[in-house]
């Protein structure tokens, strides 16, 4: 009787590393993995191509996509509506800014962002069956919930092929098939910010089950001995700042985890927390002055037992 591996693939998709290792088949594990290629040319904003590419730049006309692509810009809608505007994937045009801003070692005017929010109306998007319309002068970015969608997807394969044991990291957004292969849990570091890739500040245990972190830590830029981080304020159209270093949303389906998890981040914890509790998610939330608020039931290893 021949004895299944763990085998382990990785590659460069969506601006981040992204890594499968699964109780497989390498064959069945690399097929499966090849779909983050297909995802990334369906949704990328940054692919001349692509669905979000051609819906960008559409001028406000009816666009003809994909299945999946309505399916994600529909839960993006759902979450926009539900997180009362705290998840807003039509940011792309400002994001870009700062992104352009930042490599030049400066920040926008703010003048130039509030007239670029004024165009910011992702809940006028219209979808009939799979034409899809974006008012013109609006960017879709679907970096806060498309790894987490992809995840999903990518999961459900691995689990028709047979699959029983799988983890999927894709740029830190956890999903794990069943538990390790020893029969525990997968226990999933939560990294501390601003430490090496080794430094975790707590372990929690995940079985067919989520993780999402956003944090102010992974991208940006310090200047004048100021930090800018990536996740944008839809209403000031600049870095959050709100106290919170990182939050770790704790779902079953990894798309939740990705989008509550940006929205958790943009709302503050008082707001997030009550739409977590909506949702039946859970959360582990590091402050900037070093205190730790979490969901009630949520068990986390501290390293202090």
């Amino acid at each position: 009787m021949i004895k299944m591996k763990m085998n382990c693939v990785s590659g460069f998709y969506f601006d981040t590393i992204n890594t499968i290792q699964a109780l497989c088949d390498k064959t069945i594990l690399k097929a499966a993995f090849s779909r983050c290629k297909y995802y990334e040319k369906l949704l990328s904003r940054f692919e001349r191509d692509s669905d979000v590419s051609r819906i960008n730049h559409a001028q406000g006309m009816p666009v003809t996509v994909s299945d999946e692509t309505v399916c994600i810009l529909k839960l993006a809608l759902y979450y926009h509506e539900i997180s009362g505007g705290a998840f807003n994937p039509t940011l792309g045009v400002v994001s870009s800014t700062w992104k352009q801003c930042l490599s030049e070692d400066r920040t926008p005017e703010e003048q130039t962002i509030r007239q670029m929010l004024l165009r910011v109306t992702f809940s006028e998007t219209e979808i009939n069956g799979n034409r899809v319309m974006l008012p013109a002068g609006l960017q879709l970015d679907l970096g806060g919930i498309a790894k987490g969608y992809i995840e999903d997807r990518i999961a459900d394969e691995l689990r028709e092929a047979g699959v029983q044991n799988a983890l999927l990291n894709f740029g830190g957004n956890i999903l794990s098939v069943g538990g390790h292969p020893r029969g525990d849990a997968w226990s999933i570091g939560l990294k501390t910010p601003f430490g090496t890739d080794k430094e975790c500040w707590a372990i929690a245990a995940c079985r067919d089950s989520a993780i999402s972190t956003s944090g102010v830590y992974e991208r940006g830029k310090t200047i004048n001995n100021i930090r800018y981080h990536h996740i944008l304020d839809p209403e000031t159209g600049f870095p959050v700042k709100n106290g919170i270093y990182a939050v770790s949303v704790f779902t079953e389906k990894a798309v939740d985890a990705d989008a509550l998890s940006t929205a958790f981040f943009v709302a503050g914890v008082e707001k997030g927390a009550h739409l977590l509790k909506k949702q039946d998610a859970l959360f582990a939330c590091l402050m900037e002055d070093g205190s730790l608020v979490k969901s009630p039931e949520l068990r986390l290893d501290m390293g202090r037992e």
